[in-house]
């Protein structure tokens, strides 16, 4: 799952309501520059397309995919 956010200052906040559980961790990165409007809408059209392939995995594979990043476990790319 990618969701957008911002720093108040204080805290991450999200952009739009998400539904997780109390106290679930969550992994944040940051961009080190400002992106041009270009690359800002290339770069989340990405994320939307990952967003799409994440959401045909069932809830059991999600959650299994979840354990293997808590774990540490590292997933190798391929390119198609």
């Amino acid at each position: 799952m990618v969701i957008k956010g911002y720093f108040d200052g204080n805290a991450v906040r999200t952009v739009e309501p998400v539904n997780l559980k109390m106290n679930q961790v969550v992994y944040i990165s940051v961009p080190k520059k400002q992106f041009s409007s270009a690359e800002e809408q290339r770069i989340t059209a990405q994320l939307e397309a990952l967003d799409d392939v994440c959401g045909m995995l069932s809830a059991d594979e999600a959650e299994a995919v979840d354990k293997s990043i808590q774990q540490g476990i590292n997933f190798k790319s391929a390119i198609l």
